[in-house]
């Protein structure tokens, strides 16, 4: 599927391992530009720290009291429907959040089948081109099965 310029539908990962190169900022920009170009922009926040999730004002699904689960735990590591766990940002830009408890997502992709490749299959597969024309991943700053997910 292509949008009307004909360009094909993309996922990119925003990586540096280390923090406080403005990622976070980056991704938001970019998905935000994407957005407003009458597209649908994903932004997946797979950073342990949440400040994408908590910048855009999502609090309580950081925290897990939005749906009482880790939802990235849900989706990642037992391939529940990621869509249910999606927000909305603003018009064309949406959001899958971090959450406080990742590192137990990271754990878990160690020991999973398959663990660096459950990003791409759980949610990429699942929402490029057909719901999505972009997705963009703020990554962690460390190196990790959740930070091998995002680049591959």
């Amino acid at each position: 599927m292509s949008d009307v310029q004909g360009n094909e539908p993309r996922a990119v990962s925003v990586g540096v391992l280390k923090g406080g190169f403005g990622k976070t900022t980056t991704a938001i920009n970019l998905a935000r530009e994407l957005g407003h170009r009458n597209e649908r922009a994903l932004l997946v926040d797979l950073d342990d720290n949440g400040h994408m999730t908590l910048i855009l004002g999502h609090d309580d699904a950081y925290s897990g009291d939005r749906w009482g689960t880790n939802h990235a735990a849900d989706v990642l590591l037992d391939g529940e429907d990621p869509q249910q766990y999606i927000t909305r940002v603003a018009d064309g830009l949406d959001l899958f959040p971090s959450h406080v408890e990742l590192e137990d997502v990271q754990s878990g992709l160690k020991e999973a089948t398959m663990g660096t490749t459950r990003l791409k299959q759980e949610l990429v597969d699942e929402l490029l081109g057909e719901v999505y024309d972009y997705i963009v991943i703020d990554c962690p700053a460390n190196r990790g099965k959740l930070n091998d997910n995002a680049m591959y």
